[in-house]
């Protein structure tokens, strides 16, 4: 006995069933705990921006051309390459010590941008029995050696919110140390570059431990 097509209308129910359902999952993640996972998502993009911006006057800074030939010769220049080109400026103009002094933000500087580009490419999974969310490239990488996870909490957020705010102390100071009242540079300024690091991310899950929507490919 063969089946009945669905009728137009049946179709129509079945995705009025889907949309709602799904609207309801979003109003879910929405609901308390988890609308502070987005109010400290907000803050944590802003304050990224703020070290591209500031990352992009560090290369102007140290490049010693002003602005409008940095927007010129600088213009697309991301995270990465902006602090590999920093590294090379303070190499060839012999800057060793202010070099050092930016090891380490720009070491904890790579790692938030690691992480902030899964959280924005790859998206958030709501994980409702552990009150996190799953980030996975799973969906988009050919080799299981290849696939990250990453599960974030709003304490990772403000935690690497907080870093962010840091590494921006860190460059504001090298670039503009020599235009600073020393009462800044004493007190708050110090006080925040003497802070240790917020955000330690977690060691990466073994394949065997990974979550079902990992192993899912999701």
């Amino acid at each position: 006995m063969t089946k009945k097509p669905l009728e137009t209308k049946d179709y129509d129910a079945l995705a009025g069933e889907m949309i709602e359902s799904m609207r309801q999952n979003y109003i879910y993640s929405l609901e308390a705990p988890y609308r502070e996972y987005w109010l400290r998502l907000g803050e944590f993009v802003t304050q990224f921006a703020v070290i591209e911006r500031r990352l992009q006057a560090a290369l102007r800074h140290f490049a010693g051309v002003s602005n409008k030939i940095g927007q010129a010769a600088f213009s697309g220049v991301r995270v990465n390459e902006a602090m590999d080109a920093i590294n090379r400026l303070l190499e060839v103009r012999s800057l060793v010590r202010v070099k050092a002094r930016l090891r380490a933000p720009f070491a904890q500087m790579g790692t938030i941008n690691t992480a902030r580009n899964d959280i924005l490419h790859y998206g958030s999974h709501l994980l409702t029995d552990e009150g996190a969310f799953l980030i996975t490239n799973s969906y988009v990488v050919h080799s299981e050696a290849k696939v990250r996870e990453l599960k974030i909490t709003h304490e990772h957020l403000q935690a690497m919110t907080a870093d962010l705010m840091k590494i921006n102390h860190h460059l504001s100071l090298e670039i503009e140390k020599a235009r600073m009242k020393r009462t800044v540079y004493r007190h708050p300024f110090r006080m925040m570059l003497k802070r240790p690091w917020q955000y330690k991310p977690p060691p990466p899950a073994p394949p065997g431990k990974r979550t079902r929507l990992t192993r899912r490919g999701l």
